[in-house]
């Protein structure tokens, strides 16, 4: 029998095991029992699994079929941003973000997408803005802690590239991460203090 967040549960404890292909076929269960009701959580789910497994074409797919039936999600523009940024498409995932954006100004997945879309497009100056209000929004978002002292070193905010490799380094030994705004913004703007308390 259907019951939705049964079936939900399974399907996302599959994909925590790595299982993402097994997670495919319960989204798709859901998707058929139910498709009025689940279409766009079933279909940006899938998408999801899909990306996981390294099918960005796939999943830009299932996330177009989720916004057929609910544009107004913001989530799933941030996840299309991301299978098009997987897909080396820079520009159409900035306009993917800033559709998330419009609908969820403080989307920290949608700030730090856009910043890296942004950063291999070669707009640094842009990308250290967007990794900003990534920051803003989760002072803990480990991805954009690793790409902006780089995007900051790029456009000289940083005097040393061995302020970039301490930061990964102590990243890279904790498992839990904060760094407080203030800290890190000292640190960019040059000043002489460690980004990180030993």
């Amino acid at each position: 029998p259907y019951h939705q967040p049964a079936l939900y549960n399974k399907a996302v404890s599959l994909e925590k095991l790595g299982r993402a292909r097994e997670a495919i076929l319960v989204y798709q269960d859901i998707l058929a029992i139910n498709p009025e009701e689940e279409g766009s959580l079933g279909w940006d789910y899938q998408g999801l699994a899909l990306q996981q497994l390294g099918k960005p074409e796939l999943a830009l797919t299932a996330y177009e079929r989720a916004l057929a039936i609910d544009a107004r999600d913001a989530d799933i523009w941030s996840h299309k941003g991301d299978s098009l940024c997987d897909l080396g498409r820079f520009a159409d995932a900035i306009v993917a973000f800033d559709r998330a954006l419009q609908i969820t100004p403080n989307h920290g997945q949608a700030w730090q997408g856009k910043g890296e879309c942004l950063a291999q497009l070669q707009r640094t100056e842009e990308a250290v803005a967007a990794f900003w209000r990534a920051l803003e929004s989760d002072p803990n978002d480990v991805p954009t802690l690793y790409d902006l002292p780089y995007c900051s070193w790029e456009v000289g905010r940083i005097r040393s590239p061995n302020a970039c490799s301490s930061v990964h380094r102590r990243l890279s030994q904790r498992t839990a991460v904060f760094m407080p705004s203030r800290l890190l913004r000292c640190a960019i703007a040059g000043a002489h203090q460690p980004l990180w308390r030993s």
